[in-house]
């Protein structure tokens, strides 16, 4: 996917990001806290000619390695698209530039519980997508998504192969 990043940001290293770390990281522990994954596709190019509908629209990732009991992971539609991959955190979408709550959860930073799937490891996981993205290609913007452990979950990590890994089944 041309245009795409990605980072992993946490609740236990405000301060910080994974940029450069090859895997997109989901968790909720007592012990690691919570991490949000954060996807942005540089589809802003690809405009919807009128009258056209993007019909269906899914991401699919392959599981690295997860743990916990049953794991459901939800992907957001993430309304900043301007946030930096290298400066983004827990507190910060882009050096200086505050969420408007911690870990992009406030109304201004998502909008929009797309999906919710089950995490198996060693295998591929898929959201629904589409209305995300077909706003993002009605209205010339990238759609931006942030996968969040799902409440019942708690206690669970979900590690996620990313392009940048040599193994990219993303």
């Amino acid at each position: 996917i041309p245009g795409f990043k990605f980072s992993s940001i946490g609740s236990n290293s405000p301060s910080a990001n994974s940029y450069g770390y090859p895997y997109l990281y989901v968790a909720d522990t007592a012990s690691g806290g919570k991490f949000n994954a954060l996807l942005s596709l540089g589809l802003r190019s690809y405009a919807l000619p009128t009258g056209y509908a993007v019909i269906s629209s899914n991401i699919s990732m392959t599981t690295s390695s997860s743990s916990g009991g049953s794991i459901d992971v939800g992907v957001w539609e993430l309304l900043v698209d301007d946030w930096n991959e290298q400066e983004v955190t827990w507190l910060e979408s882009s050096s200086g530039i505050p969420w408007e709550s911690p870990g992009a959860s406030g109304t201004q930073d998502r909008v929009n519980l797309l999906s919710t799937s089950s995490v198996v490891a060693n295998c591929c996981t898929v959201w629904n997508v589409t209305s995300a993205v077909q706003n993002s290609m009605r209205d010339g913007y990238n759609p931006n998504f942030m996968f969040e452990m799902m409440a019942n979950s708690y206690g669970s990590t979900a590690l996620f192969h990313s392009q940048q890994n040599q193994n990219p089944n993303f």
